[in-house]
């Protein structure tokens, strides 16, 4: 039985092209990392912030399970992970981002009017999307970056968290607010949701998913 030896003779333009796809994709991954790290920090913060933010106001605390309604979407935010956590990454991202979208209008919506439906909403809506990205963003980095230090990821996420129950207690002694004012604070996610859904753009669909 022989063996047949097959030779493939590259041109210059042949290993150009190879040289240039390889560059491209690892700066791609570059970008997906610092892009991934961003929505880590900035939704572990938001995490911290709708965790505390409420706890000193007598207001929130008169209402029967204002506080539940957190938890519960902080656990069917980690029963979503269990289903989504092999899918492509910008579907979460896009779901994180709406998330905080949908929670900050009904924020601002609540600080208008007099009834706290609204807030309850949103505040299970913050529930999903902190427990979520909790768990999906630093999967996803790690399959983007194998090579990075889990420890690293995890420094940062809980630093932002920190960060994000701190800020709080510093509103709660520097301003005298009433609770409209308090609802109208967790507005503010808005803006890294929109932020992280235009750098959204910037990447193709089918480059972001997640590396196996």
């Amino acid at each position: 039985m022989t063996s047949k030896t097959v030779s493939v003779n590259l041109t210059d333009n042949d290993l150009n092209k190879m040289n240039e796809s390889d560059e491209e994709f690892n700066n791609n991954k570059i970008k997906r990392l610092i892009f991934s790290i961003f929505i880590i920090l900035t939704s572990s913060f938001q995490f911290g912030f709708n965790l505390n933010i409420y706890n000193k106001n007598e207001e929130f605390h008169r209402l029967e399970g204002f506080n539940l309604v957190f938890l519960t979407g902080a656990i069917l935010g980690l029963i979503i992970f269990i289903k989504i956590g092999d899918s492509k990454m910008n579907l979460g991202i896009i779901g994180l981002s709406a998330l905080s979208i949908l929670a900050s209008i009904l924020a601002i919506v609540e600080s208008l009017n007099n009834s706290f439906n609204w807030i309850v909403l949103g505040r299970f809506l913050f529930g999903i999307q902190g427990a979520l990205s909790s768990c999906l963003l630093p999967y996803y980095v790690t399959k983007i970056y194998p090579s990075l230090s889990s420890g690293y990821i995890t420094l940062a996420e809980n630093l932002a968290l920190i960060l994000g129950l701190f800020m709080p207690k510093v509103i709660e002694v520097f301003t005298d607010v009433d609770y409209k004012q308090v609802i109208f604070y967790q507005s503010w996610q808005i803006i890294p949701a929109i932020i992280t859904i235009v750098i959204l753009l910037f990447f193709k669909l089918n480059k972001i998913k997640v590396i196996e």
